[in-house]
């Protein structure tokens, strides 16, 4: 589970208020029990509420982005591809259709 789902869902079920980092800190579970994060009580964060929108609202500076390296308006899969791979060897096609449906 994503850190940020966990900090999420400690907010939603326990009330309470936990950093990202203190999630990356203490990776066992056992460990982030007992935390020190705890200690540190509530950060003092406003909530989030929503906000009316009246018009048309201005792309994010990373919206504006992917709108630029695709003008066309059509996705960019490549995009969000990390890194390329060339695989060597003989393909099995019912492990890969097996791989691609899961």
């Amino acid at each position: 589970m994503p850190a940020v789902q966990v900090a999420v869902r400690l907010r939603q079920a326990l009330g309470v208020e936990v950093g990202l980092m203190d999630v990356f800190e203490e990776p066992v579970l056992r460990d982030f029990g007992a935390g020190e994060w705890r200690a540190r009580g509530d950060p003092g964060l406003p909530a989030i509420t929503g906000a009316e929108r009246v018009g048309r609202v201005p792309l994010s500076f990373a919206q504006q982005r992917l709108w630029f390296l695709a003008p066309d308006g059509g996705s960019k899969q490549a995009y969000n591809v990390p890194l390329g791979l060339r695989l060597r060897g003989r393909l099995d096609k019912v492990a890969l259709k097996r791989a691609s449906t899961d």
